[in-house]
C-alpha cells in the first residue's frame, strides 16, 4: 500500500539521519581530542626553551597509541633500512615481509613516505599506520623515512634527507619509474622541496600529497580557509607561521634565537637557491619537474587553500595533477580510518593512483632488506 511505501521511506531516511548524526559526533569528538595536542596550538608567544622536547614526546605517545595504527601493525612487518642515507625503516605487507625477511627478495615498487608533525615532531613510528595502509594497498615496499627535525636542523635539511633517499634507491638499482613519494602535512612540503631538488633526472614516477602544508609565511592567509575553517579543524591557524619560523623559513619574531637555535641552514643543497624550494602561495617556483601528483585535502581543514593553490599551479605548469577534496573532513583525516570512512576511501584512491603511475619492475637492488 502507499502508506507502507511512505513508512519504509521514512525508516530509510531516519536510519540515514542517525548514521549521519553518529558520524558527525565521532568526527566532532576526534577533532576536539586532537585540539588538545599541544603541537597543534603552539605559537611564538607561548613557546619557551624546553617545550620542543615535551611537544615531541606527547606527539610520539599519541601517535604510537592510535588504535587505528595498532590494528594496522598486525597486518604489516617492519625491517630496518640498514644502508639508507638517513634513519628509515621498511614497512611491508605481512606476505611481502615473510618473503623479504627470509630471502631478501627485491622490491618491484618502492614508496618513500615522509611523516607530518609541523617539521618539529613525529617519526616513522607515529605513522606506521598509514604507511602500512599504503603497503597493503599496493604491495609495495614503503621506505618510512626519519628525516632530521627542526628547529635543530632547519630548512632545507629534511628536504635533503628525502632527496638523498630517492637518489640512494636509484643508485642501488631501482629504476625511478618504480619509485614514488607519499606524505602528509609538513611531510608533503618537505617532499615537494625534495622533488624540486631532484629535478627531472631523478624524479620519482608519482607523488601523493595529503593535506599538504605549503604556505607558512606570516600575514599571507587573510580571507582564506585558515579563517573560514578555523572552527571545523583541530589545526590552529595561528600556529602556521610559528612552524615556518621553527623550520627556519622566516624570522618574524626571533623565535629560533629566543629558544637558543642560532645555526644557519646548511649550504649543501645541490647548488639550487633556497628561494627556489621555499613553497608559498605568492612565489613563482618552477614545479614542472614534478611527477604526476595526487593531492588530497579535507573540505573543513584550515589549509585547504594550500592544496587547491598547489593543484592549480601544477596544472598551469603542465604537470599531471589530480585534486580530491573530501567534504567535512579535517586535516590529515587519512590517518583515522576507524573514525571516518572517507579516510579509507582516500587511501584506496591513493593506492589506485600509485598503482596506475608506478611501474612494477624487477630491480637490481640485491638483498635490499637484509642486514649488511
Amino acid at each position: 500500500s502507499r502508506n507502507k511505501i511512505l513508512y519504509e521511506r521514512w525508516r530509510e531516511w531516519r536510519a540515514d539521519s542517525c548514521r549521519m548524526a553518529s558520524r558527525r559526533a565521532r568526527i566532532g569528538h576526534l577533532v576536539a581530542a586532537l585540539r588538545k595536542q599541544e603541537l597543534y596550538s603552539i605559537t611564538s608567544s607561548n613557546l619557551s626553551a624546553g617545550d620542543i622536547e615535551r611537544v615531541r614526546d606527547a606527539f610520539e605517545a599519541q601517535g604510537t597509541k592510535n588504535p587505528s595504527q595498532l590494528e594496522k601493525e598486525r597486518r604489516i612487518g617492519i625491517l630496518p633500512a640498514y644502508n639508507a642515507p638517513c634513519r628509515a625503516e621498511w614497512v611491508l605487507d605481512s606476505d611481502v615481509f615473510s618473503e623479504a625477511s627470509s630471502s631478501g627478495s627485491k622490491p618491484e615498487r618502492v614508496i618513500l613516505y615522509a611523516h607530518g608533525g609541523g617539521f618539529i615532531a613525529g617519526s616513522p613510528r607515529t605513522h606506521r599506520g598509514i604507511a602500512g595502509d599504503l603497503a597493503v594497498g599496493t604491495e609495495a615496499a614503503i621506505l618510512n623515512v626519519e628525516y632530521r627535525l627542526a628547529p635543530e636542523n632547519p630548512f632545507p635539511a629534511a628536504a635533503i634527507d628525502v632527496a638523498q633517499c630517492v637518489r640512494w634507491l636509484i643508485d642501488i638499482g631501482l629504476p625511478k619509474e618504480s619509485i614514488a613519494i607519499a606524505a602528509e602535512s609538513a611531510g608533503a612540503n618537505i617532499c615537494t622541496s625534495a622533488m624540486i631538488l631532484l629535478g627531472k633526472e631523478h624524479s620519482p614516477a608519482a607523488s601523493v600529497l595529503m593535506s599538504p602544508f605549503l604556505n607558512f609565511l606570516p600575514g599571507d592567509r587573510s580571507g582564506t580557509s585558515a579563517e573560514t575553517n578555523r572552527g571545523t579543524d583541530f589545526l590552529c591557524p595561528d600556529s602556521l607561521s610559528t612552524f615556518g619560523e621553527l623550520y627556519g623559513i622566516h624570522n618574524e619574531t626571533g623565535l629560533r634565537e629566543k629558544l637558543g637555535y642560532l645555526d644557519k641552514p646548511e649550504p649543501d643543497y645541490g647548488g639550487i637557491s633556497l628561494d627556489e624550494i621555499i613553497l608559498t602561495s605568492s612565489n613563482h617556483i618552477d614545479l614542472s619537474s614534478l611527477p604526476p601528483t595526487l593531492i588530497q585535502a579535507g573540505g573543513a581543514e584550515v589549509i585547504l587553500d594550500d592544496a587547491i593553490d598547489m593543484a592549480n599551479r601544477l596544472g598551469q605548469q603542465g604537470v599531471h595533477v589530480k585534486l580530491e577534496v573530501y567534504p567535512d573532513m579535517f586535516h590529515v583525516f587519512q590517518l583515522f580510518p576507524r573514525f571516518c570512512e572517507e579516510a579509507s576511501d582516500a587511501i584506496e584512491s591513493a593506492c589506485s593512483f600509485l598503482l596506475e603511475h608506478v611501474t612494477a619492475t624487477p630491480s637490481a637492488a640485491s638483498e635490499i632488506f637484509l642486514a649488511p
